[in-house]
C-alpha cells in the first residue's frame, strides 16, 4: 500500500504543526481528504508542496 491511499483512509480533521521547526512537508499531505484546519506557522518551511493548492481549493484554513 502505498502512502497516498494510507493517508486517504485517516479522519484528520485538524492538523497543527505549528512551531515544529519542519523545513519540508510531503506532497501526500494533499491526500488528508477529510482535513478542514492546517496550522504551519512558526516553522522553516522556504517552499509548500504542490498539494497545498488542492487543500486550498477544497477550502481547507490554511494557516502559514
Amino acid at each position: 500500500m502505498n502512502n497516498a491511499r494510507q493517508y486517504r483512509n485517516f479522519n484528520v480533521r485538524k492538523l497543527l504543526l505549528g512551531s515544529n521547526k519542519l523545513m519540508t512537508l510531503p506532497e501526500s499531505i494533499g491526500n488528508l481528504s477529510s482535513l478542514q484546519t492546517l496550522s504551519l506557522s512558526d516553522n522553516k518551511l522556504t517552499t509548500l508542496p504542490e498539494s497545498i493548492k488542492i487543500l486550498e481549493r477544497r477550502g481547507v484554513h490554511i494557516y502559514k
